[in-house]
């Protein structure tokens, strides 16, 4: 039977580093999931409540406001010009949004279309940068704009 606490310093400098990168690593993976997770919680949430508050009213000819009808979990159908939520909202001025999905720590995407007028309407996919403090657009492709 062999003794290890006894042995030989270089034994124990072999094994010792080995422990210390797979603690570093699982540490690292660990607060990935961690800050995924967060995202998943918290993210979604404030990318609908983004857009319900940018598309809330529209201000029409007279100056009133209209209010916009909000749709949340849309599901989307074509591509470029036919790019639209199905099915379409009957009454103008509409928004929809799709799913937001969380691609990565802090990453939110999700497909959006909206219509507030003949010539004021647009869709496509974003996506925004999560912080605590607020989202932030990173990339956008509009397949669409009026």
């Amino acid at each position: 039977m062999v003794d290890t606490r006894s042995g030989d310093r270089e034994t124990q400098l072999c094994r010792c580093p080995w422990r210390k990168w797979g603690r570093w690593l699982a540490f690292v993976a660990l607060a990935y999931l961690v800050l995924w997770g967060v995202t998943w919680l918290f993210g979604p949430n404030a990318v609908v409540r983004l857009f319900a508050s940018h598309y809330a009213t529209k201000t029409d000819s007279d100056g009133k406001q209209i209010p916009i009808e909000f749709h949340t979990d849309a599901k989307f159908a074509g591509e470029a010009m036919n790019f639209f939520p199905d099915p379409v909202p009957e009454v103008s001025p509409w928004c929809c949004v799709g799913s937001p999905s969380v691609l990565a720590p802090f990453l939110i995407t999700t497909k959006f279309a909206y219509h507030l007028g003949p010539f004021a309407g647009g869709g496509g996919y974003v996506v925004f940068l999560w912080t605590p403090w607020g989202l932030y657009e990173v990339y956008h492709k509009y397949e669409w704009v009026e």
